[in-house]
């Protein structure tokens, strides 16, 4: 699966891809085929493909974390060249203690096979037993430079994970 912008834009482009991630932990990968400024990303369904509103979580080429349509802080190195990989962790784990049911998310992100730690870890209340709002990779057209050609990695399985990470699955495992 590839993405490419052939268009400079005026505001940010996106794209996002299925699945959708209920729960467990799961990883996939953006490939850059050329040098490119982008976000890569998890996000809610109702989040449109060209942000990052409060149901996103996204890392950005500049080395910031990106939550509710602007930047969340400083995070990990910068990236954009042709050749690098961003890996997107999701962790989903449930919380025991307290009379209502709760759901732990962690996000982190690699580049190029080397773990960044986590970016964003939040909890939320499960009501009638539904998980708060489940997640799908999203990957974002920053207007600050070059126009995006990626590959995802790890949806399929024709199309591996370049650097799988010990603890989580591949998307396409969920589809399988």
């Amino acid at each position: 699966l590839t993405a490419e912008c052939v268009e400079h834009p005026l505001a940010t482009k996106g794209v996002k891809a299925l699945p959708i991630v209920r729960s467990g932990r799961y990883h996939f990968e953006v490939e850059l085929l050329r040098d490119c400024a982008l976000i890569v990303g998890w996000s809610g369904a109702m989040t449109l493909p060209s942000q990052f509103d409060q149901q996103a979580y996204g890392y950005s080429f500049d080395a910031k974390k990106w939550r509710c349509q602007a930047a969340a802080g400083s995070y990990g190195a910068s990236f954009g060249k042709k050749g690098d990989v961003v890996g997107a962790f999701l962790s989903w784990s449930d919380l025991a203690g307290g009379s209502t049911p709760r759901r732990s998310l962690q996000i982190a992100f690699a580049l190029n096979g080397r773990f960044l730690g986590t970016a964003f870890e939040t909890s939320s209340e499960m009501t009638a037993g539904v998980a708060p709002v489940p997640l799908q990779p999203h990957i974002c057209q920053s207007p600050a430079g070059p126009m995006m050609c990626v590959r995802l990695r790890g949806a399929e399985k024709g199309m591996a994970l370049a650097y799988p990470a010990e603890g989580y699955l591949p998307l396409s495992a969920i589809i399988e």
